[in-house]
């Protein structure tokens, strides 16, 4: 089911995102890349500490500027297809299922009985496909800005979403998320909110605004659950933890309980990308039995979140 919205939130909602924006130094503000340029290599930069790295490809499959950011799909030989927006990697084919398997499946399995999902964000159809392998799940509503990034998806990589948008289960909206939480009155068991860094399109995501929002969507045993960024590149120019800490922090004054855990995704710069879950209750720890029970309860393999990387 597609749905398109609009808010009479967009003056506000621009105001407080310049505000915010202003507010914080992203170190992950990634230079716009021209591939044509790099003679056949595409790379991804942090100007705050003057680093980045270089990927070789082999084809440009899709470039597109659409009305909120560029949009680049490349292939690679070591990485398989890979996906930018703004010049800023956001997945590959080699190991997007890392990211996606954790930042789903923990909310997930610390949740009880999750039946209506929200996820802000996802384009790529990942967090879809990972939360739909969960058969409790009766409805997942997914709010996502740019219709052009679910459109190049959808083409170009059918590994990453396996046709998880065409499901019956699925609500894809084509909305702003903080807009569509504004005029929203449904209360959620797990929101996953699958954005970009805290810049461009997705500054939005990472305000108190959003946040508090958020909470209010959560039923009473709701988890909430967000990338907060990798804190060896979230350092600004005094070379003091900015973003991550910041998000935390923002967290934390929002909801009653957090809960952060990390994990490696090869191709993202930096070293380990933390997430935290948040909820209005204490998020409870899970021993050996409830995680068995809750793995067998799945349709569909997890690669790489199981109970022997769990612990």
């Amino acid at each position: 089911m597609l749905i398109f919205c609009k808010s009479k939130f967009n003056m506000i909602h621009f105001f407080l995102n310049v505000v915010f924006f202003a507010s914080v130094i992203c170190c992950k503000h990634v230079l716009a890349n021209s591939v044509e340029e790099k003679e056949g290599w595409v790379s991804e930069y942090d100007i705050a500490s003057n680093w980045g790295q270089f990927f070789k490809i082999n084809d440009i499959l899709a470039k597109k500027i659409s009305k909120y950011q560029e949009i680049l799909i490349v292939g690679t030989d070591h990485f398989g297809k890979m996906l930018f927006l703004d010049g800023s990697l956001q997945l590959t084919a080699e190991d997007e299922y890392i990211y996606h398997e954790m930042i789903v499946h923990n909310p997930f399995f610390h949740h009880r009985n999750p039946k209506k999902v929200l996820i802000i964000g996802g384009g790529d159809g990942g967090s879809a496909r990972e939360v739909l392998k969960h058969n409790a799940v009766q409805e997942v509503t997914m709010v996502e800005i740019d219709q052009e990034v679910v459109n190049l998806c959808q083409r170009y990589l059918p590994e990453v979403h396996q046709g998880s948008l065409s499901s019956s289960r699925m609500k894809l909206i084509f909305c702003d998320g903080v807009e569509y939480l504004d005029c929203e009155e449904t209360l959620f068991d797990i929101i996953i909110c699958d954005g970009t860094d805290p810049f461009g399109s997705g500054v939005g995501l990472y305000s108190d605004r959003f946040f508090r929002s958020c909470r209010d969507h959560l039923n009473p045993d709701g988890i909430f659950v967000i990338h907060i960024g990798i804190p060896f590149c979230a350092k600004n120019e005094k070379n003091e933890l900015s973003k991550t800490k910041l998000v935390l922090k923002n967290l934390q004054n929002c909801f009653e309980h957090t809960k952060e855990y990390s994990v490696t995704v090869p191709s993202y710069q930096g070293g380990p990308l933390v997430f935290s879950m948040a909820s209005k209750k204490e998020i409870r720890e899970l021993n050996k039995d409830d995680f068995l029970l809750k793995e067998n309860q799945m349709n569909g393999l997890n690669f790489y979140f199981n109970y022997s990387s769990y612990i």
